[in-house]
């Protein structure tokens, strides 16, 4: 399968670059660990460049062609170009290339040429552009599956790192926590947590990924936001309230659930982004401790769900903290004590760490054998040097050891 260049390339008209380069920022936000996949002109043409043929390259190495939708749009002589060349490229690969439009304002003239008959996604709601950029990562999380289903027991360290399931290091203890407890009967409610550079997100969006495309029986993948059209929650209430609007409208949300997991079974991310728990307050704090210890075990409960539930709550922290942030020791009593309460498992994934020197050389023993003493000395040099000085994050560690064995 070809592989893309960009996630996602974005077409306005040029009244509206700041609402362009609004979205832009946002999906970098969301994509923080791949934030050069989206296309925005004004950053990525350079001097020099010749601007028809780059913009011309990147539409065509694009997923999905992302238009802006205004009262400026059918005026807009570069614009509608790029919907025509997008839509000519959609209709000869449909499965390489998607057109997904952006409404910015209301046009009572309608949607402009090949744009009636598409999903539309509405940016003219409260913190319309952010969630906007939430839809779409969203999305692209749905996208892609291989041909061939991986197993549903599949432990392997092989298939593990072959889904670049950390960037291509280590994260096995983690990801054979979860598929473990995965294959076993009942609700589980787990805790992943590490320092922010450590890259907590993008072994969620592995997950995340995993379980709803790659295995013979995949979940339904839920992401529930902590802000919810503008407002954080603050209570067990609230956190229950997100939970409902995700799970896809009005109503009870131990009906909904119910209805989720009639035919499959349901995987719910707390967090469209691993949350920093230096972000709430004693009032959060509380809703919290409410959904953990008492809301989230009554729910399944109530709902009696046909399918397991499991649930991951995912926190990130700015800097290495040992021993563990009091905070997280917090948390990790209150889902403890949502275990004894009954319904659930609890299971704390250990903290997402820097891969010691002998884990990286295990790596390398286990996927590049051959590779020379001289080059692993480097490497290893290289590795206690950064390791001395500041912290530095999964892909530096990842692209420096992919940079010595492309050299070797």
């Amino acid at each position: 399968m070809r592989v893309s260049r960009y996630h996602f390339f974005i077409a306005y008209a040029s009244p509206d670059w700041r609402q362009a380069r609004k979205l832009y920022f946002h999906l970098q936000e969301e994509l923080r660990d791949e934030p050069d996949k989206v296309f925005f002109d004004r950053h990525q043409i350079q001097p020099g460049d010749t601007w028809p043929v780059r913009l011309s390259e990147a539409l065509a190495s694009s997923r999905a062609v992302v238009v802006l939708i205004s009262s400026h749009t059918r005026a807009a002589f570069y614009e509608q170009e790029e919907i025509a060349r997008a839509i000519q490229r959609a209709r000869q690969q449909p499965g390489r290339h998607t057109i997904i439009p952006v409404l910015l304002e209301t046009l009572p003239e309608g949607l402009p040429y090949g744009m009636s008959s598409l999903q539309v996604l509405d940016a003219t709601r409260p913190s319309g552009l952010e969630r906007v950029a939430v839809e779409l990562v969203d999305w692209l999380a749905q996208q892609d599956a291989p041909e061939e289903k991986l197993s549903h027991h599949s432990l392997s360290r092989a298939n593990y790192q072959a889904l670049g399931a950390a960037s291509r290091l280590d994260r096995y203890p983690h990801w054979s926590r979860v598929l473990e407890e995965n294959q076993r009967p009942g609700h589980v409610l787990f805790l992943l947590h590490g320092p922010r550079h450590q890259n907590v997100g993008l072994f969620v969006e592995r997950i995340q990924r995993f379980l709803s495309r790659e295995v013979e029986t995949p979940h339904r993948v839920y992401r529930v936001p902590f802000s919810w059209e503008g407002i954080t929650a603050r209570c067990g209430a609230d956190w229950l309230r997100h939970l409902r609007w995700t799970l896809g409208g009005s109503g009870q949300a131990s009906r909904l659930l119910q209805e989720a997991a009639r035919e499959q079974a349901v995987f719910i991310i707390l967090g469209l982004r691993p949350l920093d728990p230096h972000q709430f307050d004693e009032v959060q704090l509380t809703g919290l401790q409410e959904l953990l210890e008492h809301e989230l075990p009554s729910l399944l409960g109530e709902a009696r769900p046909a399918h397991d539930v499991q649930v991951l709550l995912a926190l990130d922290y700015d800097r290495e903290s040992d021993p563990i942030p009091p905070l997280i020791r917090q948390i990790d009593a209150w889902g403890r004590r949502a275990e004894q309460a009954g319904g659930l498992r609890y299971r704390p994934l250990r903290p997402v760490k820097m891969p010691t020197w002998e884990e990286v050389h295990d790596y390398i023993a286990d996927h590049h054998s051959h590779t020379q003493d001289g080059t692993i000395d480097a490497l290893k040099a290289e590795y206690q040097r950064l390791t001395s000085g500041r912290q530095f994050s999964y892909q530096e560690l990842a692209d420096v050891i992919d940079r010595y064995l492309q050299d070797a």
